[in-house]
């Protein structure tokens, strides 16, 4: 692709991975919402937030992510990565990925896929476990209301009808009704279509 920067390659001894895949995709890119001709490989690295490009789909390590920048959109596997200004739950505001789930007329909703590392636990007695370095796995979605800067949806109830504003009666019957689970994501996607519904 040729708009990238060179990166170190991670460390073999630990449990887990840096990827929720590992194998590099057939991949595109677009430019400010134009597809660029030219195709490759890439695969996202959960750990680094960042994009890694190979230029074949065998390759098992890259040297070379992509560039990061708003306008510069990999699609891996009909899948669109956003490098997004998104708030996490304290309020404080960070860049990175944000893979776009659903559109709808106000609203998009992200899912943000990250590893965190786990230094390894050495048992202290017979009773305790030994867990060595791994990574952990976290998955979060998030929306954005009206081109504002993406929140994390919230997964308790009460926090969650606090999005809808003067909509939250109807919001909740609509979920009791419908038996829907703000934990799962397709509930989520069918209670924001509805809302956009509701005048």
């Amino acid at each position: 692709f040729g708009i990238t920067s060179s990166r170190p390659t991670p460390s073999l001894s630990i449990k887990g991975s840096q990827y929720f895949d590992e194998k590099f995709k057939s991949s595109f890119i677009k430019y400010y919402n134009k597809k660029l001709e030219q195709e490759g490989y890439m695969r996202y690295n959960a750990f680094n937030d960042e994009i890694e490009i190979a230029s074949t789909p065998f390759a098992e390590t890259s040297d070379t992510a992509l560039l990061k920048e708003k306008d510069l959109v990999p699609v891996i596997s009909g899948e669109s990565y956003i490098y997004l200004p998104h708030r996490l739950k304290d309020g404080r505001a960070i860049i990175g990925y944000l893979i776009e789930i659903y559109k709808g007329n106000s609203i998009v909703i992200y899912e943000k896929r990250s590893k965190t590392f786990m230094e390894e636990v050495k048992a202290r007695t017979s009773l305790e476990n030994s867990f060595p370095p791994r990574y952990i796995d976290n998955i979060e979605f998030y929306i954005s209301i009206g081109g504002n800067t993406p929140i994390l949806i919230p997964n308790r109830k009460k926090e969650f009808l606090n999005l809808f504003t003067e909509k939250q009666s109807f919001i909740a019957k609509f979920m009791k009704d419908n038996k829907l689970n703000i934990k799962n994501l397709e509930s989520i996607i069918e209670i924001f279509k509805y809302s956009e519904q509701i005048n």
